[in-house]
């Protein structure tokens, strides 16, 4: 089976994504008038690709593990629990990329895309719609994917990718001021007067939210 999550707030998007406007709006002191909703959607994927290099490991070409034998459709990873890449809380075939590797008419490796039918992300299990043989997979299949670096909870990746989107806009928001402030006569406005985030706020509590994943819970009987 496919890990599922809830790494949607109910916005309706044109693409998945952890990071949303509402949740942004709701968690931080952002107004429209610092950012602009079409600013902030700029910034949402990568939000999300920057959590998704916070929080996962990317494996590359990976021999898969599984007897190759023109029946055997179920092979498995080296490191688990395989990563959701395209934010939609749910591992499957569209997160990971395996090929089945053999020799062309030169002897030569020659790699060609499979279709993967089934993932399951805690075992690290592949599951391929065909199974390959010992003639067209002379050299093994091979897998790219991303695997978590510890348990994974989709609310916490899904909140740590709006801090990581609230970083994006601080950066943003604070170049805005600064152009405000070369161009525009004293006095100032009152918002240069209230105390600001350090550059680094929104992006160390996003850090600290991942951390927190994997910290063990404390169970009281």
């Amino acid at each position: 089976m496919g890990t599922t999550g809830g790494a949607s707030d109910g916005e309706a998007a044109l693409t998945s994504t952890y990071a949303t406007l509402s949740r942004l709006r709701a968690i931080t002191h952002f107004t429209e008038a610092e950012i602009s909703d079409s600013d902030v959607n700029l910034f949402i994927p990568d939000a999300d690709r920057g959590i998704l290099r916070l929080a996962t490991i990317e494996v590359y070409d990976e021999k898969l593990a599984g007897g190759i034998d023109g029946s055997n459709k179920i092979f498995t990873t080296a490191h688990t629990p395989i990563a959701d890449t395209d934010f939609d809380a749910d591992v499957d075939g569209n997160d990971v990329l395996v090929n089945r590797v053999s020799y062309d008419a030169e002897q030569n490796p020659e790699s060609i895309a499979v279709t993967v039918s089934l993932v399951n992300s805690r075992d690290g299990i592949v599951t391929l719609e065909t199974a390959p043989t010992t003639s067209n997979s002379e050299l093994g299949l091979h897998i790219d994917y991303r695997y978590y670096k510890t348990a994974v909870d989709y609310d916490v990746l899904t909140l740590a990718a709006n801090y990581y989107l609230a970083h994006l806009c601080e950066m943003k928001v604070r170049i805005s001021r600064t152009e405000r402030y070369t161009e525009a006569p004293y006095p100032l406005s009152a918002s240069f007067l209230v105390p600001q985030p350090s550059n680094t706020y929104w992006l160390d509590l996003a850090k600290a939210t991942l951390a927190s994943m994997g910290r063990p819970t404390l169970v009281v009987t």
